[in-house]
């Protein structure tokens, strides 16, 4: 069994006995000098024997252990033996410890710190086994006696992806240190003692490094990281150490894969008499990113009580089912349905929490989409790309199809802009149709194509496939009955049985271009109806087979009334602008005079006061998005009150937060911005209005790791770098 040493200072006893009690329970010796002290020998000599022979040293940190000679000589003992340091904070922040740089500061500079919160010390224990079980310190470790804990020993042999591995080192040196909104997932499996003690110990182990496989093939398909293997199950990470601005929708997405491969896994499982069930939970918050190893394994520090949270959402889920927080339904709140749990009590906890129950797929895909469903603010602005989409239109109607970019950064407004123009054309004029491009989807064949043939034909992700077929079948019916030779290629692209042998005895080559031409032959007829306006939303994110069926359709388009609307970023090269069928808009942040009418259109009974438009218009920086969260942000936050019908202040300016719903889009952003900049300078500073700025992370000081109440976070390049930051870079 692991020996655990305690440095502590003498005040700190009481919690020190604590957090023994509860190491003991999980498995693990410890040793505390108040207890195993023998008398009659040095007691210089058994400490330093003591920490020999430990496996680890956790630090007690105080306002009063930090002054003790004692501590800082067993802290620095423990360093010099090359034992791993868990520094324990009670009292103090990560960086009062840092400004104090203490002899063993160096030692654990980057580690994970544990912090003694509203969980109290019982979930600071957790953590400290969790930590000590990522340092490869598990319980019974040296004799393995338990038959539960020898089927748990080892953990799924499953690398990262090669190419989120190179995103990561590539990266490495500036993310260490950094601040990051994730996502948190944990996924255990339930009744596992019970389970283990009825199998033997070998088919309990393959039984759960078969679960294990799965949760982390789906975590790494949708760029997560796995954080911790725990015996039976895992700690999994979305947003850290690469963010993602789309990180709660990807870890939900993992959630339900998980949930999807167990369910099948369980069902096999069952004729050996086995009841096999998980239950996942998720929370969204803070951590500081910590040091990252060459095996790509990463420390982090929890900020809060994020990663805590998440595990009481777990450990609360009925098994089966997938249990969110409060702050993830908010940020994935209309692309996934949600059951309303209402208040919980949790354990730890000393006020109830709202949790949700994951359900299924909403009806937006984008975030445009959630948008729709929450409700679109007054179009402003744009009269004169609005009217170059419209004569573009006009064009299509005489029969000499478009092909139109709208280009732009995220949020800019390029999905309103092509929104209100679709809505000012008479519905009998045309026949709209889209497909969406993901930022996890450039692996997947003909993704943004399945999203335009299934909103032609009707299909949801829910129909079963007879449902589905006969709705392709009678669709194509109503259309031409010359096109059924379409139907063996539709049906095997929407995973529907194909009934022609002669098409699925086909190479792949030829399958590709009956699919091809197939596509091409449905639009083409349909056209002949009505025209035709497609979106494709995302193009950034689109997949090969995908661009070049575009290719391929965009040869026709001359003589075919067919409008093809490309949304994309500036990064994506686009392989068409030679095209005499193509044109593009660029989009480009709103001038101030807009920006301001579209605040006082999202406050609608009143106006902003000066010092208020001023706030939200500097924050906003021209980006539609950005002024709307923010500005619904100060609204739902009490931030502002309305007095005499003029909206005003109710707190200090650095009293306020970024919203969360635009911290993913500020974090990938500048995740990519150091991928373009040459020069530390170039990085200008990542500050928090009003309380100083601070040298962007990974370049200059670290970031403070304790939370702020006012965390009006802004990044400020150079003026020189932020016109060389406007033009295409890399991936987002």
């Amino acid at each position: 069994m692991a020996t655990i040493f305690i440095s502590h200072s003498q005040h700190d006893v009481a919690v020190v006995t604590a957090i023994t009690k509860g190491m003991e329970e999980a498995g693990y010796h410890t040793w505390y000098s108040e207890r195993d002290l023998q008398s009659g020998a040095s007691r210089t000599i058994q400490i330093s024997e003591a920490i020999a022979q430990c496996e680890a040293t956790v630090l007690v940190v105080s306002s009063r252990s930090v002054t003790s000679h004692q501590v800082t000589k067993e802290a620095v003992d423990a360093s010099e033996k090359g034992k791993p340091l868990l520094p324990v904070l009670l009292d103090i922040t990560p960086a009062q410890l840092q400004e104090l740089q203490l002899g063993w500061w160096h030692a654990v500079s980057g580690t994970a710190i544990v912090g003694i919160g509203a969980g109290g010390i019982e979930d600071a224990t957790v953590q400290i086994v969790e930590l000590l079980k990522r340092h490869g310190l598990h319980p019974e470790m040296k004799t393995m006696a338990s038959p539960i804990l020898k089927a748990v020993a080892s953990t799924p042999d499953k690398p990262l992806p090669k190419s989120l591995a190179d995103k990561i080192l590539a990266s490495r040196p500036s993310m260490e240190g950094e601040r990051k909104q994730v996502t948190v997932l944990f996924a255990d499996v339930t009744g596992f003692t019970s389970m283990a003690e009825k199998l033997d110990p070998e088919d309990t182990h393959n039984l759960i490094s078969q679960a294990l496989t799965f949760i982390t093939e789906e975590v790494h398909r949708y760029e997560g990281t796995i954080a911790q293997f725990l015996g039976d199950g895992v700690m999994a990470l979305f947003g850290a150490p690469i963010a993602h601005e789309d990180a709660p929708q990807r870890a939900l997405h993992a959630s339900m894969g998980i949930r999807k491969h167990l369910s099948e896994y369980a069902r096999s499982l069952r004729p050996q008499g086995i009841e096999f069930n998980m239950r996942i939970g998720l929370n969204t918050g803070l951590v500081v990113v910590g040091r990252i190893g060459d095996d790509l394994t990463m420390e982090h520090t929890a900020m809060g009580d994020t990663v805590n949270l998440a595990s009481r959402m777990q450990r609360s889920a009925q098994p089966g089912t997938i249990r969110v927080s409060e702050n993830t339904y908010r940020l994935t709140e209309g692309y996934f349905d949600f059951k309303p749990l209402g208040p919980l009590r949790l354990k730890g906890r000393s006020s109830p929490v709202k949790a949700y129950q994951l359900g299924g797929f909403g009806r937006a895909k984008t975030r445009f989409g959630v948008s729709v469903v929450r409700g679109l603010t007054p179009f402003v602005g744009r009269k004169k790309e609005l009217d170059h989409l419209l004569d573009c239109f006009e064009l299509v109607k005489k029969g000499q199809g478009q092909v139109v970019g709208i280009v732009g950064e995220a949020g800019v407004g390029k999905s309103r802009l092509f929104r209100q123009m679709v809505e000012m054309l008479p519905r009998e004029d045309y026949l709209y149709m889209e497909g969406e491009c993901l930022h996890y989807g450039e692996t997947v064949a003909y993704l943004p194509i399945l999203g335009i043939l299934r909103s032609y034909f009707g299909i949801e992700e829910s129909d079963v496939a007879p449902v589905a077929k006969r709705y392709l079948r009678d669709r194509i019916a109503r259309l031409d009955q010359k096109l059924e030779s379409v139907l063996p290629p539709l049906c095997e692209l929407l995973s529907l049985e194909v009934e022609d042998p002669q098409y699925t005895s086909l190479p792949p080559q030829q399958k590709r271009e009956k699919t091809f031409e197939a596509i091409r032959s449905l639009l083409l007829r349909e056209s002949r109806n009505r025209p035709l306006i497609i979106a494709i939303e995302d193009l950034q994110w689109i997949d090969k087979t995908s661009e070049e069926f575009l290719g391929q359709l965009m040869g026709r388009l001359p003589v075919a009334p067919i409008m093809l609307v490309l949304l994309y970023r500036p990064q994506y090269s686009n392989p068409w602008t030679s095209k005499t069928c193509y044109t593009q808009i660029r989009v480009d942040e709103m001038s101030p005079e807009t920006s301001a009418e579209m605040v006082h259109a999202i406050l609608r009974d009143g106006t902003a006061a000066p010092e208020l438009r001023q706030l939200i218009l500097s924050r906003g920086a021209g980006n539609p998005l950005f002024i709307e969260e923010f500005t619904r942000a100060l609204l739902e936050k009490g931030y502002i009150r309305r007095s005499n019908g003029q909206y005003v202040l109710a707190v200090k300016p650095d009293e306020i937060q970024v919203p969360e719903t635009v911290q993913g889009i500020i974090g990938a952003r500048i995740d990519n911005l150091k991928g373009t900049l040459s020069a530390p300078d170039d990085y200008g500073h990542v500050g928090r209005t009003g309380r100083g700025s601070q040298r962007a992370p990974g370049v200059g000081a670290h970031l403070r790791e304790e939370p702020l109440p006012g965390d009006g976070i802004h990044f400020q390049a150079r003026p020189d770098t932020r016109r060389r930051l406007q033009q295409p870079s890399g991936s987002e």
